[in-house]
Parts: C-alpha cells; sequence; structure tokens
C-alpha cells in the first residue's frame, strides 16, 4: 500500500504470530517487518524526563504528553515486542533497542499495578492488589487490561530468567 511505509495499523499480532509459526516458517522479512514496527513504536515510548519531573508516563506507549496513556497499549504492544526480540534472537540477529524498549514497558506496567498504596478504589470485600486498571487516571479493571499486562510479564520473565526479572523490578523500587 502507499502510506505502508510511514506508518503501521495494529500489527501486534502480526508479530505474535510470525514468532509463534517459527521454525516452521523462518522468513527473515517478518522479522524486519516486526522490527521495523518496533522502531514506530519507540517514537510512541516517552523516555524518563521527557514528559514531567515524575517519569509517571516513561515507558508507556503515548501519542502526547496532554494524553494520559492507558496500560492495554503498554501490555498488547510489549507482547508484540518480545515476539520481535524472540525473531531476532532465532535467526541470531536481536535488537538491544527491543530489549531496551520491552523493559521500560514493564517497568511503566509494573508501576501501574494496584498495591496496598493505590487500592483506595478497590471494594472493601475484595483484593485488587496485582490488578492492572485502564490507565494512571481511570482505575476501572477489565480483564483484557489484565490479560494483555500480564501476558507481557509472564512471557518476558521467561526470556530474562528470574534473576535479571528481579534486577529490572528492583531498579523500578530504586527510582521511585
Amino acid at each position: 500500500m502507499l502510506g505502508g511505509g510511514f506508518f503501521y495499523g495494529e500489527e501486534h499480532w502480526t508479530c505474535i504470530a510470525s514468532e509463534a509459526i517459527y521454525p516452521d516458517v523462518k522468513h527473515d522479512r517478518y522479522r524486519t517487518f516486526c522490527n521495523g514496527y518496533g522502531t514506530f513504536l519507540r517514537g510512541q515510548q516517552p523516555r524518563v524526563g521527557e514528559f514531567d519531573d515524575q517519569d509517571d508516563f516513561a515507558g508507556s506507549y503515548s501519542l502526547s504528553p496532554f494524553v494520559v496513556p492507558h496500560n492495554t497499549p503498554a501490555g498488547s504492544r510489549t507482547e508484540a515486542m518480545i515476539s520481535a526480540y524472540q525473531l531476532g534472537r532465532h535467526h541470531g540477529k536481536p535488537d538491544e533497542r527491543l530489549r531496551g524498549q520491552i523493559n521500560r514497558a514493564m517497568a511503566f506496567t509494573l508501576r501501574q499495578q494496584i498495591n496496598a498504596n493505590s487500592d483506595w478504589f478497590v471494594a472493601s470485600k475484595i483484593s485488587g492488589i496485582g490488578a492492572v486498571p485502564a490507565s494512571p487516571t481511570d482505575r476501572t479493571v477489565r480483564i483484557d487490561y489484565v490479560q494483555h499486562v500480564c501476558s507481557a510479564m509472564l512471557r518476558w520473565s521467561a526470556v530474562l530468567g528470574s534473576d535479571q526479572w528481579c534486577v529490572l523490578t528492583n531498579d523500578r523500587r530504586k527510582a521511585r
């Protein structure tokens, strides 16, 4: 398509499927496409200090500092970027930029999980600890919010291994 080289749609399923069919289908063009998608998404990922002094949005996916980012895109796009990173590993060309992008998104989503200090909106007879709300300002919890984020967390922890996952979560705690 004419504009295909300038923007991407919601291609997370394309990258997940491309990695899932490996090694039965070993086309390097899938890795190339998913790396391009990763580059496109990194342009939407605020870095530390880019939007605010608190870095509340760092690692999310946002088009503007004037719109609060939602957590579901951080989860679904990270699922895709894990697949893109894995495709690179399968082809012997892992992209460390994808690894950094994934780590930043995981740190953001870990900050978004409901914990003992942020469970004030949860009904008194249930525990909301560990749930993932819609956004930092919308505390609604739906199954798809939790599913995408937790799927990304589980898949990334398997790639990193327990030692590296602990470092990622401990670094987040020190930074807050």
